[in-house]
């Protein structure tokens, strides 16, 4: 990739609920950038599979959700999804039924880091990036001990699904993000994570509010301390967060503040 797109992307990492796509689509009106969901990527179909529903939809709602669908995969043609690297969705099940959150998530980051490596391979210009709710952070203190166990108890499963268990690991993650000048993580208030535990099922543990390896991986942390409060949306608050990023953006880069300006 070429020096600007290091320079000028945006990257945003953090937990599922942490306001990722809400702020991304605000930078992205704001700069005049793409924007992209990484969350959208995992299992887009490819552009014959799409067109082939548009064919067959009359449903206007589902029409505009494939239209964006195909926009997507015409940006981004050479993007592997999950299916693409034969990702099954019985045995995801399988493990979120047996094996809990950390059971679940050990099968896809294997797929979750092939994905970012294609996306980033075919990264042209600088974007607006939403990282995704779970993408990106491997949690290794949970994964590791449980991939160790599975094999032992489940040795032909562990043969046969998790054939890319080579890419399981924060290390891959990091190096993808390190030179990238311009990472964020969303960091949330300290009563988010209880709620968040109270309002899940049994099956959720703290992969999923763990934010310790999101903020490793980033340079900056962003507050998101009373953006939202119950079911609304401070907007003053969401114009702060978004004036701070730019403002951390234009500190380390004079061309970004010199483009800025014009």
């Amino acid at each position: 990739m070429n020096k600007q797109i290091y320079e000028k992307s945006i990257i945003l990492t953090g937990p599922v609920g942490s306001c990722k796509s809400l702020i991304s689509s605000a930078l992205a009106e704001e700069l005049d950038m793409p924007k992209v969901e990484l969350d959208k990527l995992r299992h887009l179909p490819s552009e014959k599979m799409i067109l082939e529903f548009l064919n067959q939809e009359t449903d206007p709602e589902k029409i505009e959700e494939l239209n964006a669908q195909l926009q997507l995969r015409r940006r981004f043609p050479n993007v592997l999804s999950y299916e693409d690297m034969g990702y099954s969705l019985k045995f995801s099940q399988y493990m979120i039924n047996y094996h809990g959150t950390v059971g679940w998530h050990s099968y896809q980051k294997q797929f979750e880091t092939i994905l970012l490596y294609s996306f980033f391979d075919n990264l042209d210009q600088p974007m607006i990036i939403d990282m995704g709710g779970s993408m990106g952070v491997s949690l290794d203190k949970y994964i590791d001990p449980f991939l160790e166990e599975f094999e032992q108890q489940n040795p032909d499963k562990y043969a046969e699904y998790f054939k890319r268990r080579d890419v399981i690991g924060f290390d891959k993650i990091y190096n993808l993000l390190e030179p990238f000048k311009n990472v964020f993580s969303m960091k949330l208030p300290d009563n988010y994570h209880q709620t968040m535990l109270k309002a899940s099922s049994s099956k959720l543990n703290n992969s999923f509010t763990v934010t310790d390896q999101y903020d490793t991986s980033a340079k900056y942390q962003i507050h998101l301390g009373g953006l939202i409060n119950g079911k609304f949306l401070d907007l003053l608050r969401l114009e702060k967060i978004k004036e701070s990023i730019i403002s951390l953006m234009v500190q380390q880069s004079s061309t970004f503040a010199t483009e800025l300006k014009r």
